[in-house]
């Protein structure tokens, strides 16, 4: 989960992402190799027509072709779409799931 338009404009999310993968691989190599998504929040804080551009150019730079959802957690925008993928994914892997 990543904030595509953060409080300090400074910040930047791409950085935010490395970051998290470098202490996800530190915390535990295994969980770090299963698969990943990308949740882009606060697209309420986005001009609509510019949200999927910005989204590619992450996706881009961290160089992934992983699922990526945009959701605000504010509205509520995106969050039953990826709620839907999720519920997918589960029933598509359920035995990986189980094990």
């Amino acid at each position: 989960l990543i904030d595509i338009a953060p409080i300090d404009a400074d910040t930047d999310p791409v950085r935010q992402a490395r970051v998290l993968s470098a202490e996800l691989r530190k915390f535990d190599l295994a969980l770090a190799r299963k698969p990943r998504w990308i949740v882009l929040n606060k697209i309420d804080l986005i001009d609509p027509a510019d949200r999927e551009r910005r989204a590619s150019e992450l996706r881009r730079r961290l160089r992934t072709k992983a699922p990526t959802f945009l959701v605000s957690a504010a509205t509520g925008e995106g969050c039953r779409e990826l709620m839907r993928a999720v519920g997918r994914y589960l029933a598509e892997h359920r035995d990986k799931v189980h094990s």
